[in-house]
């Protein structure tokens, strides 16, 4: 009883003079204003996941083993027939553009991957350089037929009904950020184990220090990429439904 008394006399109290509170908000939200330009959201896997995660580790020893994986993906749907010569011209020149932009590293498409049966070939006729689509001797019917009922290829980067394919961007990796990430991660195991001496504690301070500014670096030129293919991609939508998608590009619109 004497609880519900309390809230009743300062519900009473809040009514009675009601300018207090949107004075405290004012204040608050001038105060937050003042300091919005140093605000910074990191949406890395850093800041989304506990640094003793077991699946975050797990992860990041596949990745070590087998290299990174920061990529986009556009799906390209044009509005005639896929194979035809002039989508394929235009396909080709969207590629061949978006593997200009500085970020990228190199471009896949239905273009770029390696066709065994148009016509079949032994392993040692691919051995030294396996044919594309456009390699001298390639057929191009029986590449499109290949690329549509390979199990490799089908409903991967190129839809069952071969109106859809898509185009992987393989992005270039900051090898001094994840090296830097690298001797973190270590001294942090050291540290939940209770082993990290003095020195160690402070050159873990720095090295973390050094790669929250290295994230913001990445952050402004990820963002800046990411303008720079669309802008791309804006200049081919005359002929194509065009899209693009990625962990790297919804962590740009996030930010």
């Amino acid at each position: 009883m004497r609880l519900r008394e309390l809230i009743d006399c300062e519900i009473k109290r809040i009514i009675s003079k009601p300018w207090l509170p949107f004075t405290f908000l004012f204040v608050i939200s001038i105060f937050f204003a003042n300091h919005i330009d140093e605000f910074e959201l990191d949406a890395s896997s850093d800041s989304l996941l506990l640094e003793n995660d077991e699946d975050l580790r797990y992860y990041r020893s596949i990745k070590a083993r087998y290299g990174d994986d920061e990529f986009l993906v556009v799906t390209y749907q044009p509005q005639n027939e896929l194979f035809s010569a002039d989508t394929i011209d235009h396909l080709k020149q969207l590629r061949d553009e978006l593997s200009t932009i500085d970020s990228v590293e190199s471009v896949v498409s239905i273009l770029d991957v390696p066709l065994l049966k148009s016509p079949p070939k032994s392993l040692s006729e691919i051995a030294d350089e396996a044919p594309t689509y456009f390699s001298p001797g390639t057929n191009k019917e029986m590449a499109k037929n290949e690329l549509l009922n390979s199990t490799l290829y089908r409903d991967l980067i190129i839809s069952a009904d071969g109106k859809t394919t898509a185009i992987l961007l393989n992005l270039k990796v900051n090898e001094t950020l994840e090296i830097m990430i690298e001797q973190r991660d270590a001294l942090r195991l050291k540290r939940l184990s209770g082993s990290l001496s003095d020195s160690e504690f402070k050159e873990l301070n720095t090295i973390s220090k050094e790669i929250k500014n290295f994230r913001k670096q990445e952050r402004d030129k990820n963002a800046n990429m990411v303008a720079t293919i669309r802008a791309v991609l804006d200049q081919y939508k005359n002929k194509a439904g065009i899209f693009l998608g990625g962990v790297p590009m919804i962590t740009v619109d996030m930010i």
